[in-house]
């Protein structure tokens, strides 16, 4: 009862942690990617934040290659782009298939306020600056012990 989610309303409230026995990994990962997605369409702040908190990696691609940013950006939901880039720490500048990156998406779709904010963060964190994603665990380097 305390690892597995069996009752119907388990994973409404205070659930995170507990494992679907009824569901495989990959129906997991896809239903995850897929509810990501829609958060970034809708624009759904309070949905990306939720995914961020339960350690989902923002800079998932769906099968077109496309994030989370990608959406938000095309769709001009500038509160969602702001928090994914500087909450979450995502890529600015991601290529899908077709080599689209979420400033062209804004661009492409009239999303002047989206666009700016694109181009302002990427200008201040240039691409040679490793941009770190929710998934990747910053450990300080140690000193090696010395031998005598």
């Amino acid at each position: 009862v305390e690892i597995f989610n069996f009752h119907r309303f388990d994973n409404l409230k205070q659930s995170v942690r507990k494992v679907d026995p009824t569901r495989k990994p990959h129906e997991l990962r896809g239903l995850t990617t897929l509810t990501l997605m829609f958060s970034a369409v809708a624009g759904d702040v309070s949905a990306l934040h939720r995914h961020y908190l339960q350690g989902v990696d923002m800079s998932t691609s769906d099968y077109d290659g496309r994030t989370a940013l990608h959406l938000a950006a095309a769709e001009g939901h500038l509160q969602a782009v702001i928090f994914l880039l500087e909450t979450c720490k995502v890529h600015p500048s991601p290529k899908d298939r077709w080599g689209h990156t979420p400033e062209s998406e804004a661009s492409r779709f009239g999303h002047k306020a989206v666009l700016e904010h694109l181009k302002k963060y990427t200008m201040k964190h240039s691409p040679d600056e490793e941009v770190t994603t929710v998934t990747e665990s910053t450990i300080p380097d140690e000193k090696p012990i010395e031998s005598e």
